[in-house]
């Protein structure tokens, strides 16, 4: 898995969301940590039972939560001046 840790920040309970906090590994080491907003508590729950983090990652969660990265180079490569 290319998934390092995670955690699921609930705010209420009754709005059945809360932020999950993923950190990725890179080349082997814990690398950046992204934060994913209004993540419905199920999708959490099923990343914490799924045997395949990263795969889960993938496809459940990737492009469709609205996403902040939280470490290292938060400029886009598109964006960089060479």
């Amino acid at each position: 898995s290319n998934v390092y840790g995670y955690y699921m920040d609930v705010r209420r309970h009754t709005d059945h969301t809360g932020t999950l906090y993923i950190q990725f590994l890179k080349k082997g080491r814990p690398g950046d940590i992204y934060a994913y907003y209004d993540v419905p508590l199920e999708i959490g729950r099923k990343l914490a039972s799924t045997s395949s983090k990263g795969h889960y990652v993938w496809k459940y969660i990737r492009n469709r939560y609205q996403t902040a990265k939280l470490t290292g180079d938060k400029t886009l490569a598109k964006d960089r001046k060479k």
